[in-house]
């Protein structure tokens, strides 16, 4: 295998079958960085394999890469664990589409699953990140989604014109129940329901728009005051309207009462606000008039032509100018006049059922989705002179999924015109709906953005979790590979499943964690928190690995309150829980002397409160308001001593744990106190022992110690998009302990009869945060500032082909030593390496010092004026995209004529400007296309007049905060001191990972195991050590599809 490239993806049936869920694991040993790191357009990593898929066609076994001076880490490469991922049957987006506009900031897809869960997912111009997941539970299903905005009284004398308020999601499933969700707390927050049957179908009346020449039209702020009305399809033919005023939700009237056979209402939509459309399973489509309750018209289509009495009318759909379409199970498309309700055409282009119908703004387009697995397109024609009547024609047809398309949702604005499918086969599809012979569609991941896994390093221990079960997984340490090709597969010895707990009630999980140990295990539901105590034990025979597990009594404030997301500190002391209001809680755990007696915890949590936003959000995100809050993300420093939170906002809040931690055994202040009984209102009440004075402090006194708020967290400014990974970098030296200092010179006194000190920590202090935009930051949190780091290298210096990514992040790692600190990033598809105690690769400079620190520009060589140039016009064809996947190259484009030209400005080739054929080009602002220039200019200036980074830090400094412009000589910077070690490094071999977690490895020992009762102590002389747990689509359970004749795949 040549240096430099991987072998080739495991995509066929043969070569995955090596890594079923019945497969052992994997482990591979790879150098943290490869050598080569780009070979021409492809980007891949040296990682050697010499796991089965080799083995398996008869090839040569490789030999095992020999170790290296500098770390080694290990991979091992697990697709054991059987995520269930569950089937699309509802999509819906939160604003209607509008082309005179650009897309919505409150813009969001709500994807409905199988299980109950409800994904949100912003489309943010193409970028597609699932912000929060709402939970289901047991027996719990979604079959309908519909979206609706309240009103608010606008700034005008006319009550007539209010504006548009918040956002509301509304769900059925199967049940005689409509629920609404709240969007900041992400659980049901009302049901309505009747004397009716099951629900099968939900539509949501369309926003009032004026039709008057004055414009507000096409003002989507401006609308009615009436409400949106909700119509629900029955199984016993029924349709009922629900009402939205004063931001309730009841029961208003049912429409009209069922025909004799009673139909079920498989499908509804609206043709206006006063006119509603329904298929029903008994061959009909009705229309109903909810003002006078009476039915207009039945529309019979007759019985099906391939077998049965009854022809199923699974979907229907309006066009702006009144069409009225159907899809049946007769896999039949039938266009029907709006005027007097006659079939106009017909269109056979399915094999199966027509499950769902969309179009675009306009009208022009239709695309259907089927049980056959097709997409398919479908344009309107000119009739013959004389005829105002349109004709239909099928223009394309592709099988972007590998089972029943199920569901169809369409948004088109300015700069976003995307389809999006979803079906039994889980993953989401994006289809490029302006331009869709130019642009390529794109898949969406089939897991969550937010790992359900978690490890526990010294114990070697991992758990996934979903639904109401965790998995307890403990992966045995790397051996080198066997002589014999054989032996690879059966290495069931390499990973075993220790225990399953399965949660009583009815709530899915929400999050759970086990802690650094593996002692504890915190599992959170939208009710209740429960920890669950470990212990490992090895049998004396053969060494064979057993765990116990039992459940420990918890603080009412933690047990009896849910939440949202759980996290342990590295020292196993605290555990970090956020509520469903985003409030943020800490409860102390205290080890008992007698090794089977529970954990000692605290009488009270400690409650901490986010600083308030000082900058008004964007009146384009009021929809929104509540839910952007939403905290995604925590983090502990090494210590333990400061805990960070992000949210989907982009804020970042930070707390920091003051004082110097008494030797005593008991609780001081805080657990005498038992005020409150631990309710959420006491939970961060001072106790009686401080002083009234300090209203910054956030909690009570622990062992000397409080957490507060960080006096510099007000610096540390607002990201522009939401937060998907933060994490502090690991110490690479043992921290000062504050334990072994006494407290001299602590007196009582009358105002503070229980002094404490406020030393703050002297450990590591630097935060990594990555936003949704792929944007790198690192902070010092302390000091309310850019690190060394994150000033001499910005966002915009990361490489070209990490930039180039779009599966947005999903977690991160470290592998830190005093030579290097390395960051490993991960997304869905792709890993990715920065070393932070290194400078990115540097451009050509473009500037230069002069005289007293003046930076002077330096003319750039047409080459590199040139390559600029077309990066920033990528970019700008990137942006102006349909917001699916990227542009289909000329060479396989449907049509040879390429769809921009060069305008010169001059007789020079370097004075030109791409031009948008198709498209009308708006101005560019020079502000755009020159941003860069100062950040440039600033970076490179930093690092001429800066010592070289040493481990993230610059060599000079001064009271620990480095000095950036200070006498040098002004000469290019100074080679790297890590040789030929790369800065960055990208894999693209992996497919659909659940998650990367650390497993064993010196390097995440953070104290002294036991062997006899934690599994294996760490060896010093191994190297890194992770977990990667993938779960391929071609893994997942599917039940039967259905297969036409021409069944090929594309």
């Amino acid at each position: 295998m040549s240096e430099g490239r991987a072998p080739p993806l495991l995509s066929s049936p043969t070569t995955t079958g090596c890594y079923s869920a019945s497969s052992s694991t994997r482990s591979q040993r790879v150098k943290s960085f490869p050598r080569k790191l780009y070979d021409g357009p492809k980007i891949w990593s040296n990682i050697n394999d010499y796991s089965c898929t080799s083995l398996h066609h008869g090839l040569t076994r490789p030999e095992p890469p020999k170790r290296h001076s500098s770390t080694v880490m290990d991979i091992h490469r697990c697709r054991f664990v059987p995520y269930p991922s569950q089937a699309i049957n509802a999509l819906a987006f939160s604003q209607p589409s509008d082309t005179q506009r650009r897309c919505p900031a409150d813009q969001r897809l709500a994807i409905g699953r199988a299980n109950g869960d409800i994904e949100i997912w912003n489309p943010a111009r193409g970028l597609w990140s699932q912000e929060t997941i709402f939970r289901g539970g047991k027996d719990r299903s979604i079959e309908g989604l519909a979206w609706t905005q309240d009103l608010q009284d606008a700034a005008a004398e006319d009550d007539e014109i209010k504006e548009a308020g918040r956002l509301r999601l509304f769900s059925v499933g199967l049940s005689s129940a409509v629920t609404e969700w709240d969007m900041a707390r992400g659980i049901p927050l009302r049901h309505a329901n009747g004397n009716f049957g099951a629900i099968w179908c939900l539509a949501a009346q369309p926003r009032w728009t004026s039709t008057g020449g004055d414009g507000e039209g096409h003002d989507r702020n401006r609308i009615s005051r009436q409400d949106q009305y909700l119509a629900a399809g029955c199984e016993d033919g029924t349709i009922v309207l629900f009402s939205t005023e004063d931001g309730d939700l009841r029961y208003l009237r049912t429409i009209a009462k069922p025909p004799t056979k009673k139909p079920r209402i498989l499908s509804l939509t609206w043709k206006d606000r006063n006119t509603i459309i329904a298929g029903c399973s008994d061959s009909n489509i009705r229309v109903y008039d909810i003002r006078t309750r009476q039915t207009l018209r039945n529309m019979t289509l007759g019985k099906s032509v391939i077998g049965g009495n009854e022809t199923l009318v699974w979907a229907v759909k309006c066009l702006p100018n009144g069409t009225i379409l159907s899809g049946d199970s007769a896999g039949d498309l039938k266009i029907w006049d709006s005027n007097n309700y006659s079939l106009v055409q017909r269109l056979h282009c399915h094999e199966a059922d027509i499950l769902d119908i969309t179009a675009n703004a306009s009208g022009s387009t239709i695309i259907t989705g089927g049980a056959d697995r097709r997409t398919v397109a479908y344009k309107s024609m000119s009739g013959d002179k004389g005829d105002t009547t349109r004709r239909w024609t099928q223009v394309m047809h592709r099988r972007f999924h590998k089972h029943d398309v199920k569901a169809l949702a369409s948004f088109e604005s300015q700069d976003l015109s995307v389809v999006v499918s979803g079906g039994l086969d889980t993953a989401p599809v994006v289809m490029p709906l302006r331009g869709w012979q130019k642009e390529y569609h794109r898949t969406l991941s089939h897991l969550p953005q937010s790992p359900q896994l978690s490890s526990a390093p010294q114990a070697r221990l991992f758990i996934g979790w979903w639904e109401r079960q965790i998995s307890i997984w403990h992966l045995s340490r790397h051996a080198e590979p066997p002589e014999a090709p054989e032996s690879l597969t059966n290495s069931h010895a390499s990973h075993k499943l220790l225990s399953q707990l399965f949660l009583k009630g009815e709530e899915n999980i929400t999050s759970a964690q086990i802690s650094n140990d593996g002692r504890y295990i915190a599992v959170a539901t939208v009710s209740n928190v429960k920890i669950f105590r470990l212990r490992l034990q090895r049998s004396p025979p053969d060494r064979r690995v057993t765990i116990r597990t039992k459940k420990i009594e918890t603080l009412p404030s933690l047990g009896q309150f849910g939440a949202r997301l759980l996290a342990f500190s590295p020292d196993t002391r605290w555990l970090c829980s956020i509520r469903l209001n985003n409030e943020i809680t800490l409860v102390r755990i205290e080890d008992s002397s007698d090794s089977k007696a529970p954990p000692h915890f605290g009488k009270q949590a400690v409650k901490l409160n986010r600083i308030k936003s000082k900058t008004s959000r964007d009146t384009n995100t009021a929809g929104l308001d509540g839910y952007l809050d939403t905290i995604t993300t925590t983090s502990f420093s090494a210590d333990s001593r400061l805990l960070a939170v992000g949210d989907l906002s982009g804020r970042i809040a930070t707390w920091v744990l003051e004082g110097l931690e008494r030797s005593s055994n008991g609780f001081v202040n805080g657990i005498q106190n038992d005020r409150g009984s631990g309710s959420p209102q006491s939970a961060g009440s001072l106790s009686s022992g401080e002083s009234s004075s300090d209203e910054d402090d956030d909690s009570q006194s622990i062992h000397g110690q409080r957490w507060r708020k960080n006096p510099a967290g007000a610096y540390l400014p607002n990201l522009d998009a939401a937060i998907l990974v933060l994490a502090f970098r690991p110490s690479t030296h043992e921290n000062p302990t504050n334990t072994a200092r006494s407290e001299i010179g602590l007196h009582p006194t009358r105002h503070t009869p229980h002094p404490r000190a406020h030393d703050l920590p002297a450990g590591e202090d630097r935060l990594i945060a990555m936003t949704a935009e792929h944007k790198l930051v690192e902070y010092r949190v302390l000091q309310g500032m850019l690190s060394e780091w994150s000033r001499r290298n910005p966002a915009s210096y990361l490489p070209q082909h990490f930039k180039r990514i779009r599966e947005r992040a999903m977690g991160c790692f470290w592998d830190a030593s005093p030579l290097h600190h390395r960051l490993w990033l991960y997304g869905s598809t792709w890993m990715f390496m920065l070393d932070l105690a290194q400078d990115l690769p540097l451009e050509e400079p473009s500037v230069t010092v002069g005289m007293d620190d003046v930076q002077q520009a330096q003319q750039s060589s047409k080459q590199n004026k040139k390559r600029k140039r077309e990066e920033f016009e990528a970019e700008k064809l990137r942006q102006r995209g349909s917001g699916a996947g990227g542009p289909v190259p000329l060479a396989e484009s449907y049509v040879g004529v390429r769809n921009f030209s060069r305008r010169f400005q001059s007789l020079t080739q370097d004075d030109s400007q791409m031009i948008q054929l198709d498209e009308t080009r708006s101005a560019a602002s020079e502000e755009d296309e020159g941003s860069g220039l100062g950040v440039t200019a600033l970076t490179q200036l930093r690092r001429r007049t800066e010592q070289p980074l040493v481990n993230g830090h610059t060599e000079h400094q001064a009271n620990g905060v480095p000095s950036l412009l200070r006498e040098t000589s002004h000469t290019n910077a100074p080679q790297s001191k890590h040789g030929d070690e790369p800065a960055s490094f990208l894999s693209l071999r992996y497919r659909s990972i659940l998650g990367i977690v650390s497993i064993g490895g010196a390097g995440d020992e953070n104290r002294p195991m036991d062997p006899k009762n934690h599994g294996d102590k760490s060896d010093p002389e191994s190297g890194f050590e992770v977990a990667i747990v993938e779960r391929p689509l071609w893994d997942v359970d599917l039940p039967p599809r259905f297969d036409g004749d021409q069944d090929w795949e594309t």
